[in-house]
């Protein structure tokens, strides 16, 4: 078997010069390397369904050795780290790369010239006086790791006690619990273990290095034949710097201390990060950072790299720190993040009309798919197998290639793609897959030894996400702005009144100067009239004139359309049917709050978005109104020109933006929060775990209902990460009726006995698509709402769970079976105030008494609704109960799929 470097990786390890190349030569002998998962020395694979085989310090060293050396390689995995000696010994194994060896090399193994060197160092916490070399480890409590190097120097015997530990992790908590004074550690296998756990800022080394451990290729007596091989492969892989970039890399060797000054590496991925014409670092990333930055104190210089250095991160390139990437499994290894900004979809794009069943990518299979360079989806691609891969250098070049039918689809960042798109108004060229193949988190990495900087952009980043200062830089770099700007409009309406008023004059003026030529400029009056009026037909505002007595005088085609006017010449009156409403309620506006209800004569300022409506049975649509008034009654008795924009699209998606803004703000906050409780509750749970040994029958019992506790919270953690990260957990098809009699059977328990629960029968054979799970957890919300208003005031007595379908909901369309399910909870309790209503579903906003609520209920299910597909919708009016409505896809049953 070929040494394999797993495809999320092999990048990364190329331009680092790990690997050269991935062949091996021609009859390489086969040996096989036993492997457990240790942090850092070993690292599973990503997808355990893959052939590639672990990375880490030993994996990696094994592999470039192997490769320079013509030998063959198969990974075997262990139960336990510790057994893979046990493999070596018991002639199981042939080979281990990288192990560490003192003055007393472990029995059983014969070993190679020296591959490289670490240190062994005292580790203190880092709010520990500082201590002279002398007495660095006299009469303190040091704690060592078993089946380490290091864990027997002589040095240790100045200690006033050694304690020996399983694992760097115990070593570690004992000193941070106070139980050691200090850890005697090899350097890497502690910043790989304080890294994991996020705790390198609360530990330091103190005074110098203790020693020296060497690192070396081990190989059983039956295979010391090699040995020749090996060394000449590690001569010349230290010789070209593989070995020093492993290092590193791997965090083998001490990190630079935290500078004045963090240099902030700069890649080309607009709209994230770029560096502009005049060399200036721009983008959502960067400014995102600047202002972290300025709140944190921490003093920045951004400097431009290449994609080469870019991907190899702050680690192996020239710079601390990057603008925020997108994290997958590879780069959290070998890197430090923050929370997360940001999530960053990925999706499939196709030209208009192809991009039909598009979404995952195995349905790419047995099409040309393009990627770009450097990309996490041109990693994922190669990860998956079976696409007809064509890589570009740029985003730019993508998009051409799709558009000039180099490739039947293109995989790229969907909202850097969607504003790419717009920049070269291809918008209506190019279709976006319904669903992402890929959602990953945004996030900051930072190189190793600048745990302390991470905690200080970790302790504000919630707090700024929940900023309008954030939501103003995420609808900055993406949304795109919309044509018909309020100074567009009244341009246009101007130009029109003018058009009229220029041509009624002409018309009246040869008129009187000149009977004779009467038919002649009636023939060019027609002329003017016809080129006006097509002007007027083709534009697609709705643009007509009003008489001084609010009658309709004129009206261009998309006037006639949006009022429903009849042809025909003379004025009009207004239309009983057309009129503006409450966006909410759809009532119409009381009289002398309508926008054109203000004095003809004077200039109406741009309107604020309205909703129309042309019939009461009709729906909703949005527009804007601008108004300009012709001094005089001129033109014909016309005293005001209105312009009128239909947005209902640009405003729908403005709003869905703004949900998802707001669904992005609270999920980051949330996250944030329940990382900061999944801390607290993992150090109570480690506490526990430690005392457990020490403590009789009965505290054990109470130790073990502590752990219970823990438990329980680290589930609730669990959802509020889910919530966080915007996930659809596991969807699939459900029937109704069983959903509501399993839910029947959660609910009935926590509702009081004089309030009824009525669940009407649903249609039968009605199945909804969505995470059983979530809904349920959604429905119990609502329930308990509804019991809660009812109690708190005394008012009701009923709430109903009812099931129906919607054939004709505006949001059934697209893949998928028609329609969609309502599931609405009402009750006849005493309902919201419209302010209440309103701010429902904001998050931590809630009615109740302090410690009664947290405010997350209706933000968690409007949550739910929306990362499902569907949405949620609430009805209330004071004194007339409350219902609220949720709409979530079909599902098909299973035999039909």
């Amino acid at each position: 078997m070929t040494p394999q470097i797993p495809a999320c990786f092999r990048a990364a390890a190329q331009a680092a010069g790990l690997v050269v190349l991935l062949a091996a030569s021609a009859g390489a002998q086969q040996l096989t390397v036993p492997w457990a998962p240790m942090p850092g020395l070993y690292e599973p694979p990503a997808d355990p369904a893959s052939d590639d085989g672990p990375t880490g310090f030993f994996a990696d060293l094994a592999r470039i050795v192997a490769q320079e050396a013509g030998l063959d390689l198969t990974f075997e995995r262990e139960a336990r780290f510790e057994d893979i000696f046990d493999a070596m010994t018991e002639g199981r194994a042939d080979l281990i790369a990288g192990v560490g060896a003192t003055s007393t090399p472990r029995p059983g193994l014969v070993y190679s010239d020296r591959v490289a060197e670490t240190s062994v160092y005292l580790f203190v916490r880092a709010d520990a006086p500082a201590a002279t070399r002398p007495d660095v480890l006299a009469g303190k409590r040091i704690a060592v790791i078993t089946q380490t190097a290091g864990n027997d120097l002589p040095a240790l015997a100045t200690a006033g006690a050694r304690v020996a530990y399983p694992s760097f992790a115990t070593a570690f908590g004992a000193l941070l619990f106070g139980e050691v004074d200090g850890v005697v550690a090899l350097h890497k296998g502690a910043i790989d273990a304080l890294s994991q756990a996020r705790i390198d800022h609360r530990v330091r080394i103190e005074g110098p290095r203790l020693a020296t451990i060497g690192h070396y290729v081990a190989v059983t007596p039956a295979r010391a034949d090699l040995l020749p091989r090996i060394d000449g492969a590690i001569e010349r892989l230290r010789a070209s710097g593989q070995v020093d970039n492993l290092l590193v890399s791997w965090h083998v060797t001490r990190a630079a201390p935290v500078p004045d000054v963090l240099v902030v590496g700069v890649g080309d991925f607009p709209p994230y990060h770029f560096v502009d014409e005049s060399g200036n670092a721009a983008g959502y990333g960067v400014e995102a950072l600047r202002d972290l930055a300025r709140m944190a104190r921490l003093d920045l210089q951004f400097r431009q790299v290449s994609n080469d250095e870019w991907l190899l991160g702050p680690n192996l390139g020239d710079y601390d720190i990057m603008t925020p990437i997108s994290v997958n499994a590879a780069r959290r290894a070998r890197m430090t993040f923050t929370i997360p900004l940001q999530q960053s979809p990925y999706s499939a794009f196709a030209r208009k009309g192809e991009a039909e069943g598009l979404g995952a990518l195995d349905t790419l299979v047995g099409r040309r798919v393009g990627v770009a360079d450097f990309n996490i989806a041109r990693q994922t691609a190669e990860a998956h197998g079976g696409l007809d891969l064509v890589a570009y250098d740029s985003a730019e070049a993508l998009l051409t290639g799709l558009l000039a039918g180099e490739v039947d689809a293109i995989l790229y960042a969907s909202s850097a793609m969607r504003r790419l798109l717009g920049t070269q108004g291809a918008e209506n060229r190019v279709d976006e897959a319904p669903a992402p193949f890929l959602d990953t988190e945004r996030a900051i990495p930072l190189r190793a030894g600048l745990g302390a900087v991470r905690e200080r952009l970790d302790a504000i980043i919630p707090a700024y996400l929940s900023s309008d200062a954030y939501q103003e830089l995420n609808a900055r770099w993406f949304s795109t702005p919309p044509f018909w700007t309020p100074a567009r409009r009244i341009a246009l309406a101007l130009a029109a009144a003018a058009a009229i008023i220029a041509v009624t004059s002409s018309f009246l003026w040869q008129s009187r100067r000149a009977r004779r030529r009467a038919e002649g400029i009636t023939a060019d009056l027609q002329a003017a009239n016809d080129r006006l009026t097509a002007v007027l037909d083709t534009a697609r505002s709705a643009i007509f004139g009003l008489t001084p007595d609010r009658r309709i005088a004129f009206a261009n085609a998309g006037a006639r359309d949006l009022l429903g006017l009849a042809g025909g010449a003379g004025p009009q009156d207004w239309p009983t049917e057309a009129r503006f409403v409450d966006p909410a309620t759809l009532a119409p506006l009381p009289p002398g709050r309508g926008p054109l209800d203000a004095p003809l004569a004077e200039p109406a300022r741009p309107s604020d978005i309205l909703a129309f409506q042309r019939g009461a049975d009709s729906g909703a649509r949005f527009v804007t109104l601008s108004r300009a008034p012709l001094p005089g009654g001129r033109a014909d008795g016309i005293a005001s020109v209105v312009v009128m924009d239909d947005v209902t699209e640009q405003e729908r998606a403005r709003q869905q933006a703004e949900r998802s803004g707001r669904l992005d703000a609270l999920g980051q906050l949330t996250g944030g929060v329940a990382h900061d409780f999944n801390n607290i509750l993992a150090t109570i749970d480690y506490a526990a775990q430690l005392a457990l040994p020490h403590t009789d029958e009965t505290g054990r019992r109470l130790l073990g209902t502590a752990t219970q506790s823990v438990r329980r919270g680290a589930d609730l953690t669990g959802r509020l990460l889910a919530f966080a990260r915007r996930r659809s957990g596991s969807p699939s098809a459900h029937l109704v009726t069983d959903v509501l009699a399993e839910f029947r059977e959660l609910a009935v328990p926590a509702i009081e006995e004089r309030i009824a629960l009525e669940f009407p029968p649903p249609p039968a054979g009605l199945y909804v698509h969505c995470d059983l799970p979530q809904l349920e957890n959604a429905l119990l919300n609502l329930v308990i709402n509804s019991r809660d208003a009812i109690l708190s005031s005394g008012t009701g007595t009923r709430i109903t769970l009812a099931v129906r379908e919607l054939q004709d909901h505006p949001d059934a369309q697209g893949d998928g079976p028609p329609g969609r399910v309502e599931f609405s909870v009402s009750d006849d309790g005493p309902g919201m105030s419209d302010e209440v209503r309103k701010r429902a579903t904001d998050p931590f906003f809630t009615t109740k008494p302090e410690g009664a609520g947290t405010g997350l209920g209706l933000a968690m299910v409007y949550g739910f609704a929306d990362t499902s597909g569907g949405h949620m919708a609430i009805y209330s009016a004071p004194g007339r109960g409350t219902s609220v409505r949720l709409i979530l896809p079909v599902g098909t049953p299973p035999h039909q799929v």
